[in-house]
């Protein structure tokens, strides 16, 4: 029994750690191929507005649930919060999907998933919000997490 209280106890600290790393750094840079949509796959072409990342994938049943409220939201807010929607699947299989779904927002591909991990998304959907200034203001996972997230955003956007 010993032997197994050293290890849950590190693995419950290292996803408390995980979550509360990430919220409130600098957001780093990425530079990735638009899929889909309008504008660039850069993060810092984007300084100076309000910034949702998602990190989805096709099969995720949340993910394409929250893309109809996250595309509303960024029309609502335009000129001042910007979706990006990033995956790191293979590129056919996003092409393929993109061919009869759109998402309503910029999408990226993420190749070899090195964004994915900067940003601590190894759950589908990770949602990210960074401000303005490019600081990380929230960042959760699972799609019942939209709501907070929009909140922030809202906030962080002024609106």
């Amino acid at each position: 029994m010993k032997r197994l209280v050293l290890p849950l106890l590190v693995l419950a600290c290292s996803v408390t750690w995980s979550t509360r790393a990430v919220a409130e750094k600098r957001a780093a840079d990425f530079a990735l191929e638009v899929l889909q949509g309008q504008g660039s796959g850069s993060l810092d072409h984007h300084r100076g507005q309000v910034v949702i990342l998602e990190f989805w994938a096709t099969y995720c049943g949340w993910c394409k649930a929250t893309h109809p409220t996250l595309a509303a939201f960024a029309d609502k807010h335009s000129g001042r919060v910007t979706v990006l929607g990033i995956s790191a699947q293979k590129k056919s299989r996003l092409r393929k999907y993109l061919a009869s779904h759109t998402t309503g927002f910029t999408v990226l591909h993420d190749p070899g998933a090195k964004v994915s991990r900067n940003y601590r998304a190894d759950r589908t959907p990770t949602l990210v919000v960074i401000d303005a200034k490019g600081v990380i203001r929230a960042w959760a996972q699972g799609g019942n997490k939209l709501k907070h997230i929009l909140q922030v955003a809202t906030k962080e956007a002024g609106a």
